[in-house]
């Protein structure tokens, strides 16, 4: 009889205790997100004495062990909800990493060391730095998300996410090992504001102020500006929330600039996985472009090209060289000049665009397959692949490109092109051509310009880039 009228009041109270584990969880990882998060930043962003650095270390067993209670606690009362996520596994192998570093960390320590020497790597700092960063960008981005789903309108929601973004960048762009001799305020202000607003000017000297943390800082800001913050918290929101309501789904429609509510995270993960192979291609051939020329040795080369491909890709236009692409290190490097052009034509394109003619060319790749394997006899044309937009887009950054370049090669031939062997010319008047429409990127002496090439400068710039894109401008539609 006592089991029975215990069951009864579970079943009474079982929603008010769901809700009340269910805050319990959430305020839990909130606590261990923003722990992390603050705890990290001070670790990389100062210099620390060995007893400050094992303190932390302390820290970051109880921030596991909170984020352990949390997460179990939300896989007990949403279950119904985790089993519908898209990336359930990929949730499930982080749950089960943070265990592991839990035992091997806190409980186990011993014992692991001693019979499970394979097992090591739980408790490397550096294992447990990455676990906690990719925690919190998680459930940090599925928490937004969360309050996202009460009605928050689009335009200051867009508002909001670009300020948050400058500001945090600001505080870190501030911490005394991003910089060389600190500094000032307005200056961390306006770099993480030209970082994520993707515009390349600078009112201090990027390679002399900052130190590698600082760059890899300017780096991340470009690259979360170039593509949309939103649209990487709706990548890590989508992929580890079971579901999302019509509202939240009809602000990332608005976001996206997306026609049917259908196939959003289709649309997020495309964004993603096109930019980041782009930009892996141009890392690539600047790697090899400039390969032997840099000092520093390969991991520099190896970094100036990671960074120049995103900042090229995303219309930064900033550089980790005090002369930017003029600075004497690669000043005759015009396979560079040619590179960074490309990424810039292919960031300025616009997402839509290079969606259309990716299906373009998987439609000619299944064709000649099915032709080559003898499934079918000749092509077989489908039409309308590529859209009106689209070639609105395609034809009029031809045009642009073309008479922006050309008159660049007319205009600068005895000026500052002067001088220069038949390639560098081709090749700096064609990064003279692309470059104004929003990157920034500097091919020669700005102040050495006529007056003529300043004047078309100026048009190309106010013209900009593709809508949907990375670069700015009143687009080229």
């Amino acid at each position: 009889m006592d089991i029975r009228r215990y069951l009864f009041l579970y079943k009474m109270h079982a929603s008010r205790l769901r809700n009340v584990f269910n805050i319990v969880a959430e305020i839990s990882i909130s606590l261990a997100s923003l722990g992390s998060l603050f705890i990290l930043l001070y670790q990389f962003g100062y210099s620390l004495s060995p007893q400050t650095t094992l303190r932390l270390s302390e820290y970051h067993n109880h921030l596991l062990l909170l984020f352990f209670v949390g997460i179990s606690l939300r896989y007990i009362v949403q279950f119904d909800k985790i089993i519908r996520e898209r990336m359930l596994f990929t949730d499930l192998t982080i749950y089960f990493l943070l265990i592991g570093s839990i035992f091997s960390k806190i409980f186990f320590t011993k014992v692991m060391a001693d019979s499970l020497p394979y097992l090591d790597f739980f408790s490397n700092r550096w294992f447990t730095y990455g676990l906690l960063a990719v925690l919190t960008i998680i459930h940090s981005s599925r928490q937004v998300f969360t309050v996202i789903q009460h009605r928050i309108r689009p335009s200051l929601l867009f508002i909001f996410s670009f300020a948050f973004v400058i500001l945090t960048g600001t505080g870190l762009l501030m911490l005394p090992n991003a910089t060389i001799h600190g500094i000032h305020f307005v200056d961390a202000l306006f770099t993480a504001t030209t970082s994520v607003c993707v515009t390349g000017l600078t009112t201090v000297d990027v390679a002399t102020q900052f130190t590698a943390a600082g760059h890899i800082i300017i780096l991340l800001l470009i690259q979360v500006g170039g593509i949309g913050v939103m649209t990487f918290t709706s990548f890590f929101a989508l992929s580890f929330m079971g579901e999302t309501s019509i509202n939240s789904q009809l602000i990332l429609k608005d976001m996206l600039s997306e026609e049917r509510l259908g196939g959003l995270f289709k649309v997020v993960i495309n964004i993603l996985f096109v930019t980041l192979f782009i930009e892996a291609i141009g890392a690539y051939l600047i790697f090899q472009s400039v390969s032997g020329t840099l000092p520093g040795g390969t991991s520099e080369e190896l970094f100036y090209a990671v960074f120049h491909s995103v900042s090229g890709f995303c219309n930064a236009g900033i550089s980790t060289l005090s002369g930017n692409l003029n600075d004497p290190l690669v000043q005759t490097n015009y396979w560079l000049r040619i590179i960074i052009s490309g990424l810039i034509i292919f960031g300025g394109l616009g997402f839509p665009i290079l969606f259309n003619y990716i299906k373009l060319l998987r439609h000619v790749v299944i064709n000649s397959f099915n032709i080559v394997i003898g499934k079918q006899k000749h092509y077989i044309h489908t039409p309308h692949i590529i859209n009106a937009h689209s070639y609105i887009v395609i034809t009029s950054t031809i045009v642009l490109i073309l008479v922006g370049s050309l008159s660049y090669l007319f205009f600068e031939y005895n000026n500052t092109l002067a001088g220069l062997p038949t390639e560098g010319k081709l090749a700096t008047a064609l990064l003279g051509g692309v470059t104004p429409r929003t990157p920034g990127f500097n091919p020669t002496n700005i102040g050495m310009l006529s007056p003529t090439t300043l004047v078309i400068m100026l048009i190309l710039m106010f013209i900009g880039a593709g809508p949907m894109s990375t670069g700015g401008g009143i687009k080229v539609t």
